[in-house]
């Protein structure tokens, strides 16, 4: 098997897990919005517990894409030392950082809505 289709099957997965968790974060948004804005008729507390229950999950996605990812492209690119291993490494770092900026905004919007469902309830008190 040579350089080049080794490359993409890891690439491919992660580009898929990465775009489920993508998906399963907008529906959870897309769901919490709805009950905000009463189009769903929950209770907001459950809503924003079902919300960052997906949020959790897509992270946890995006994790278990990304670990894999960076493992298998490291194998693939230390057993390859030419110039286009040497590019190869400057995409797997910049997918692992993009990744790893993602993961962490999806864990800061959970803790943003946990946090206004907090505040919402110290104001009907």
């Amino acid at each position: 098997m040579s350089f080049a289709e080794k490359e993409w099957f890891p690439e491919s997965m992660y580009s898929t897990w990465l775009s489920d968790s993508l998906i399963l974060m907008t529906s959870s948004l897309l769901f919490y919005h709805m009950v905000q804005q009463k189009s769903l008729s929950i209770d907001y507390r459950l809503s924003a517990l079902f919300s960052v229950i997906l949020i959790l999950c897509s992270v946890g996605i995006g994790i278990v894409s990304l670990y894999p990812y960076f493992q298998r492209m490291g194998k693939i690119l230390n057993t390859n030392d030419s110039e286009q291993s040497q590019k190869e490494k400057i995409y797997r770092t910049m997918y692992t950082i993009f990744g790893s900026i993602i993961i962490l905004i999806q864990l800061l919007i959970a803790v943003f809505i946990v946090k206004g469902v907090i505040s919402q309830n110290k104001k009907k008190s």
